[in-house]
């Protein structure tokens, strides 16, 4: 072959795996020229793109960088190593009220790999009642299995409260029906796949009014030893309007 430039070259419009790519090996110590096929140099740049959870777990040649995203559910995730993590925090499920409802329900969650904490995030108006307290569940649980502590401010006035072996980890009061005020709350919940029993924790405001407004925080634990695979939030009674949402946020130990 006679010596040419490589802007001289033919260009290679369909390449393939086996197709070679001049590299320089060790360029700040003792240089050599060498040669990696483009299937190779790409297991460093690709984000590969597999089915759902399944076609991610069978992925072979696995590497610490390698990354993949399922196309299922559109969730990114990257390889340590030794075992797949989320990359950062991501939504996970999202459901929006279409009509007026009782529940929101997240539906059955993706199973994470290393699972480290999920965050749902709450917003909501009751469709006639205010103030109509919105009751916050895990796996459809509705046995007295929770408990908690709350502090929370009614205007100016600060009061303090305690459930124990409840049928839920009640939230805020939901506003009612009015223009550009609605409720919202999180919860945190880490370690949400472990073996013990769940801690939460939740943040929570309803704007009743312009002038009445009731915020609190909220601690409590579901006594379950089950790992949570769904969560739901709900009212006693009449409905949550259209629009009302709920979303679910999920992180790996290393994301």
């Amino acid at each position: 072959m006679a010596d040419t430039k490589i802007s001289a070259l033919t260009a290679d419009t369909t390449p393939t795996d086996d197709d070679l790519i001049p590299t320089v090996n060790d360029p700040s110590g003792t240089p050599a020229n060498r040669k990696v096929t483009l299937g190779a140099a790409a297991r460093y740049t690709v984000l590969h793109a597999v089915a759902d959870a399944t076609a991610r777990d069978a992925l072979s040649g696995t590497y610490a960088g390698m990354r993949c995203v399922t196309v299922d559910n559109m969730l990114r995730f990257f390889h340590d190593g030794t075992g797949w993590h989320l990359e950062g925090e991501q939504c996970i499920a999202a459901v929006t009220l279409g009509s007026n409802g009782a529940t929101l329900d997240s539906g059955t969650l993706p199973v994470i790999p290393n699972a480290n904490e999920l965050r749902v995030e709450i917003r909501c108006q009751h469709a006639t009642l205010a103030g109509e307290t919105v009751l916050f569940r895990v796996n459809a649980d509705s046995g007295n299995n929770y408990s908690r502590q709350s502090m929370f401010g009614f205007d100016t006035t600060i009061s303090t409260s305690e459930e124990t072996g409840v049928s839920n980890f009640s939230l805020m009061g939901a506003s009612n029906n009015s223009a550009n005020r609605w409720s919202i709350a999180t919860v945190r919940i880490p370690d949400y796949r472990g073996s013990g029993h769940k801690s939460m924790l939740s943040m929570n405001y309803d704007p009743r009014s312009l002038t009445t407004m009731v915020f609190a925080q909220c601690g409590g634990v579901w006594a379950s030893t089950a790992a949570i695979t769904s969560v739901l939030a709900t009212v006693n009674s009449g409905n949550l309007v259209t629009g009302s949402s709920i979303r679910v946020y999920a992180r790996s130990t290393k994301g």
